[in-house]
C-alpha cells in the first residue's frame, strides 16, 4: 500500500470513515469526479475489486504501522 499517493490515501481513510464520494469532494474541496478516480486507482495499485475491500486493507494496514 505504500504506492498510493498521500491524497489517495486520504480518500480511503475519508471512505473508511463512511463518507461518500460526493463528501469526501467537500471535505477536501475538490470534484466527486476526482475522487471516484482517485478511489479506482487506489484500488488498481492495492489489487482490491472494490472500495469496501481497498478501505478494509488500509484500515487493517493502518492499524499493523
Amino acid at each position: 500500500m505504500a504506492t498510493l499517493t498521500e491524497r489517495e490515501r486520504q480518500v480511503v481513510v475519508l471512505l473508511g470513515r463512511g463518507m461518500a464520494p460526493k463528501q469526501i469532494a467537500r471535505a477536501l474541496n475538490t470534484r466527486p469526479a476526482t475522487v471516484r478516480q482517485q478511489l479506482f486507482q487506489a484500488r488498481q495499485k492495492a489489487g482490491c475489486s472494490n472500495t469496501v475491500e481497498l478501505a478494509v486493507k488500509v484500515a487493517i494496514e493502518s492499524k499493523t504501522t
